[in-house]
């Protein structure tokens, strides 16, 4: 099949195409355009094809400029030794005819961008008639990074309207390499980003390359990886401009590192059936190990966050070339036709269910799966507004729910199921409602009660007993094996009390403008440290020990850079730096020593007793009643917590491609379901303990541990938003000299009742 009829009857293609088709319709050149006036490249060679070979191929950018292509052989005859999942790749065919210049042979070809976008294309790709065009100057040929999926469906649909108004006055690409646009008779040509299939097919090597060196990892590299690579061994963390690097055998430069590239297609997850997922992201870039550098590896960066648009740092993008469906009137009737009624996208969010039993979880009549205490059920991808949510589990009544999910947010659920009411917990309780009523209450109806407790008695243990002499089948062959427990059974119903307590949370209204606003938790019983299982545990994360929590208060966020700025204005300190911004965003810069002096300030100054939490019950609130890695279950996403999202946790998508590289304002994230924001990343918090190796010897009543320190280092907890995700564990600790100042720094509250 055409790969063009096959991409353009693609879903995933459909939806781009809508997202794109209101940018189409803006397009002033859409229309009937002027007659074109010559085209000439007035840019340095540099800036748009530092690395020139005989066969390259020049498409004209607006202001003057060009877009280096190469052709890409793609015949879609798959030979009979291919085997495997590269037979699909060599089914590519290339929807335009490329003549060879030497031979004069003719082939079905793809045309694909020979290098990442740079700034100054990406600005040509965006300029309008009127417009002021980008200055030529040599920090032009930076690639582009910063940008989202939708800026580069935008920027492709631009080009590819200007491209329709210029193309009376340029030749044929398949006979001639300078300022070309390819030629389809009755056919328009538009640009767009590259199919994964296509992606992967360039930088595997085609059939440049022998069917062992398509199959492997990379493709053939003369001088090795840091001759062909920016990657985290040579680029020191900085994406670099195109044409730096050797290319692969077809010409192209950098698809392994710099920035890591944008795809067409959205992204499919096994683990979430039938939910479209976001943006797809292959290559690597600056920040990638070595090991991430592999043609078959992909990730996911998300569409939108928050705050709107998602727009990675390391986030880039190359064009390729296509023809539009073939339709009367050209692009735009075609466009419309495979738009979906409504092109606008369709508000999502996100939904995660907390339980204090196990229990199988309904939405809106369908099963999505199970959630037990520790172990929320995540789900992405919904569609905003109410939803109806019922919960089940053995022994206890069944549950309704109809929570309003958010557009672009977590939402978060707390269920607490009733015990379903049995003739023995009926009769206890009918006692007990006896005995309030007190000796005048009648004792006939108590001596009745107590004799069917009895009775009910004698039949439950002749039950049990006759189970007991039952013999047990044992699993044969094939079958499976009980499940073990991965928590002690203890651990549960303590637990799940404190899933239970949300019910108890207070929130505490400041008194004064430049005081934190506090929630009070109830006090209970947790599971302090990580399991020796864990993915990523240290050594100093345990032994695994109870601990008891007396009830006290905690900042709903860190301490804002405006709430110290007022600490610091009233004591005469200096204020620290705020890089990235102050008012609400988290105070960073500040010591150990400071952070406490603030407590005290603000005690004296508002008659309450503010301190730092103890290690204790930072984790004790951070978890919420959970007992998994982080209080999102045994996985985190860039949407619900702040750090490096360059690398992975287990292999569990925290690899999202984005990382910001400053702190957010506080509250932009997720809640725990105890209504604390940012607990994982942003900031490292300071609490009051100082240094100890592991939990040997540990206080069991959640007291601040300040006695046979290894030394003066005082503890943070949470992770910032430099770290890996392994770093943002609920249990993971580390420490610092109490006289740091880090960028990474901050604080949050605690207060005594």
């Amino acid at each position: 099949m055409h790969p063009t009829r096959h991409l353009m009857a693609h879903p995933f293609l459909s939806v781009a195409l809508a997202a794109v088709l209101p940018i189409l319709l803006g397009v002033p050149v859409l229309g009937t355009p002027a007659e074109p006036a010559a085209l000439a490249i007035s840019w340095d060679r540099d800036l748009f094809n530092p690395k020139p070979a005989y066969d390259d191929v020049l498409v004209p950018l607006p202001c003057g400029g060009a877009m280096a292509m190469r052709w890409v052989a793609a015949s879609g005859v798959v030979p009979a030794e291919v085997r495997g999942a590269s037979r699909a790749l060599y089914a590519l065919e290339g929807p335009f005819t490329r003549r060879d210049p030497v031979t004069g042979r003719e082939d079905r070809a793809l045309l694909i961008g020979k290098y990442e976008v740079s700034q100054i294309q990406y600005a040509a790709l965006r300029h309008r008639a009127g417009d002021a065009c980008p200055s030529l100057d040599a920090g032009g040929r930076q690639v582009q990074g910063g940008v989202g999926w939708t800026d580069t469906m935008a920027a492709a649909a631009h080009w590819s309207g200007w491209l329709g108004a210029q193309a009376d006055g340029l030749t044929d690409c398949a006979g001639a390499p300078l300022l070309c646009l390819p030629r389809v008779p009755g056919r328009r040509v538009v640009a767009r980003l590259p199919t994964e299939a296509e992606w992967e097919y360039a930088a595997r090597g085609g059939r440049a390359v022998s069917l062992a060196q398509f199959d492997a990892p990379l493709s053939s590299m003369p001088g090795g990886l840091s001759a062909h690579a920016w990657y985290s061994i040579n680029a020191e963390g900085r994406p670099r401009p195109i044409g730096f690097r050797a290319a692969n055998p077809l010409g192209l430069h950098d698809l392994y590192g710099n920035v890591e590239e944008l795809q067409l297609g959205l992204y499919r997850n096994t683990r979430y059936p039938g939910q479209l997922g976001d943006a797809v992201i292959r290559g690597g870039s600056v920040h990638s190990a070595a090991a991430d550098l592999s043609a078959g590896r992909r990730n996911e960066a998300p569409l939108y966050g928050p705050s709107g648009v998602v727009r990675g740092p390391d986030n880039g993008f190359r064009l390729v070339l296509d023809l539009a469906p073939a339709a009367p009137g050209g692009v735009l009737p075609a466009l419309a036709a495979l738009a979906p009624p409504r092109a606008e996208r369709t508000p999502r969010g996100h939904l995660q269910i907390n339980v204090d039993v196990p229990a199988r979880i309904r939405l809106d009549g369908t099963p999505v799966g199970e959630a037990a205490p520790g172990a929320p059920l995540a789900l992405r991808g919904l569609t905003a507004g109410a939803h109806r949510v019922e919960l089940v589990a053995e022994g206890y009544q069944e549950v309704r729910e109809q929570p309003v999910v958010a557009a672009d947010q977590w939402t978060q659920v707390v269920v607490a199921l009733p015990v379903r009411a049995t003739p023995l917990a009926w009769a206890e309780a009918l006692l007990a409602r006896l005995a309030e009523s007190g000796p005048t209450g009648g004792w006939l109806p108590a001596v009745a009660v107590v004799l069917l407790l009895g009775g009910l008695t004698v039949l439950r243990r002749r039950w049990h007993a006759r189970a007991a002499s039952t013999p047990r089948s044992t699993p044969t062959a094939g079958a499976a094996a009980p499940v073990p427990s991965a928590v002690p059974s203890a651990v549960a119903p303590r637990d799940s009390g404190a899933v239970r307590a949300v019910a108890q949370l207070r929130l505490l209204k400041p008194t004064y403008p430049f005081e934190p606003v506090m929630i009070a938790l109830p006090g209970g019983e947790f599971w302090m440290g990580s399991p020796e299982d864990e993915p990523g545990r240290k050594s100093n994360e345990g032994p695994r020990h109870r601990v008891s929590i007396r009830p006290f208060a905690i900042g709903k966020t860190a301490v804002t850079f405006k709430q110290y700025d007022a600490f610091c204005e009233a004591t005469g300190r200096g204020t620290p730096i705020g890089g990235w911004g102050r008012g609400e965003r988290p105070v960073t810069g500040v010591s150990w020593h400071e952070v406490t002096a603030y407590a005290h300030w603000l005690s004296t100054r508002t008659g309450k007793a503010y301190r730092l939490p103890s290690e204790a019950e930072w984790e004790y609130a951070a978890r919420a009643g959970t007992q998994t890695p982080f209080w999102t279950g045994r996985c985190v996403h860039t949407d619900q917590a702040n750090y490096c999202g360059k690398s992975d946790y287990n292999g569990c998508g925290a690899k999202t491609g984005v990382f910001r590289w400053k702190t957010v304002p506080v509250g932009s994230l997720p809640a725990n379901p105890w209504g604390l924001h940012e607990v994982h990343g942003n900031v490292d918090e300071w609490v009051q303990d100082c240094w100890h190796g592991n939990y040997v010897g540990a206080p069991a009543d959640g007291s601040a541990w300040q006695e046979n320190c290894v030394h003066a280092g005082r503890v943070l907890r949470g992770g910032s938003w430099s770290n890996d995700p392994r770093y943002l564990r609920v249990s993971n600790r580390h420490w610092a000299n109490p006289g740091l100042r880090g960028d990474s720094s901050g604080v949050r509250l605690a207060q005594d009742l």
